[in-house]
């Protein structure tokens, strides 16, 4: 389910009213009728509304760091730039439980780099900017475009030894959005991903080994709400398909296979928003179905290895499920409110058919933990900036250790600020 509970958050705001930010979503549980104004990295079109800066601060292991900035350089038209945001990407979403094949396979690929280490397979692509371009078609109607990209490449050579090591990642996608807001509003975003490519090559003594991939995406979504303002029930549709190429090399013999696979989402729900109100509250049904379909993988720079380079055979996951989800935000105290939100799976199921060990695994998927089910944040907002926090789970069991000098966990796990100018 990792893969579309990131990249799928629909959320819209008007620049009147008070900012919020990434981690306003996840607190929220990324339910589709929230307004949040980083909807502009999925629906494009909503630029033209943004005159703003934002900050995302990062999670308390020193993840998930991004900055932006939009604003109007004409009445008809908008710009805006983000450094640092790789959730596109590939290598964001890699997972050795994930229910997709290819999050599995990149997760192995990538796990020294995770952990800060440099002798992982791929490295991800660091270097990331998305560009951000809005044009206002009239007061209601809006399109809007988004070009991300991202780069890395390390190579090492040695003359005396005749070795080199290199690693490159290049990655391209386009997005395209068209917004309308009236009494009512209706979202509709695209996105191609052109080229998520990572390679690594070792090659000694005139024996080359190594490994790749090629992957492409497509994400087409739609959202509506009843109410663009206020109170109103909503919809949610998302279509995601990725199709990648992997190549592993032993000895100067490549060995290609495929991942094949496709996502859908669709979410019906209800937002309580009163005008004139802080208070606010989310309701959703979503209905996922995931299936997938590819080479298994393991190890790292040293020891990765694919069932590629033995067999043509793959392991194929079908999935479907149901999740609801509750959560809500309000003021408290002048400027300070709270944020909760939880989440949890009311039925499915997940078939594994594993053609490589002749083994097929059918089983319930299980609801989310007891820490995972819930989320709680603070925030600080005023018309012209928010802060947003998200609390650690072991806050409220443990509590934070003031006098007995004890090493503690993070009071706050992940922190956002945007300001309207």
């Amino acid at each position: 389910m990792s893969l579309l509970r990131k990249i799928i958050a629909g959320t819209m705001v008007m620049s009147s009213v008070a900012l919020a930010s990434e981690t306003r979503v996840d607190t929220l549980q990324n339910i589709g009728g929230i307004q949040d104004e980083t909807d502009t990295f999925t629906y494009a079109g909503r630029v033209t509304h943004y005159s703003l800066a934002l900050l995302e601060l990062g999670t308390s292991d020193d993840a998930k760091t991004w900055a932006a900035a939009m604003t109007k350089l004409s009445p008809g038209l908008s710009m805006g730039v983000a450094v640092n945001r790789h959730t596109w990407q590939s290598s964001y979403f890699a997972d050795e439980n994930s229910l997709l094949m290819q999050d599995r396979f990149m997760f192995s690929a990538l796990a020294d780099s995770k952990s800060g280490a440099d002798d992982a397979v791929f490295a991800p692509g660091d270097r990331s900017i998305d560009v951000l371009a809005g044009f206002a078609l009239n007061d209601s109607d809006s399109f809007g475009l988004r070009l991300s990209m991202a780069k890395e490449r390390a190579k090492v050579s040695s003359t005396t030894a005749s070795t080199s090591t290199e690693q490159t990642t290049s990655a391209t996608e386009l997005g395209a959005g068209y917004s309308s807001v009236g009494g009512s509003a209706i979202d509709v975003g695209f996105s191609l991903l052109l080229s998520d490519d990572y390679k690594y090559a070792d090659v000694t003594a005139g024996s080359k080994t190594g490994a790749e991939l090629k992957a492409k995406a497509t994400v087409i979504r739609g959202r509506w709400l009843a109410s663009a303002k206020s109170s109103g029930l909503f919809a949610e549709g998302v279509l995601a398909t990725r199709s990648s190429k992997a190549t592993v090399t032993k000895a100067n013999v490549d060995k290609t296979g495929k991942f094949s696979e496709q996502e859908m989402k669709a979410s019906v729900g209800y937002v309580h928003a009163p005008e004139g109100q802080s208070t606010k509250m989310f309701a959703s049904a979503d209905l996922y179905k995931t299936s997938s379909k590819g080479p298994k993988a393991s190890g790292n720079a040293d020891t990765f290895a694919s069932t590629l380079s033995t067999s043509s055979d793959a392991v194929k996951v079908d999935a479907q499920w149901i999740n609801a989800s509750l959560s809500g935000e309000g003021k408290f105290m002048d400027n300070f409110g709270a944020m909760f939100g939880t989440s949890y799976t009311l039925m499915g199921s997940v078939v594994e058919k594993d053609n490589l060990d002749k083994t097929k695994s059918e089983a319930e998927i299980t609801s989310p933990s007891d820490s995972n089910m819930w989320s709680l944040g603070l925030f600080w907002a005023t018309e012209k900036a928010r802060v947003d926090a998200s609390f650690a789970k072991k806050l409220l069991h443990n509590g934070p250790y003031f006098v007995a000098g004890n090493t503690t966990s993070p009071m706050l796990t992940r922190i956002s600020a945007t300001v309207n100018f």
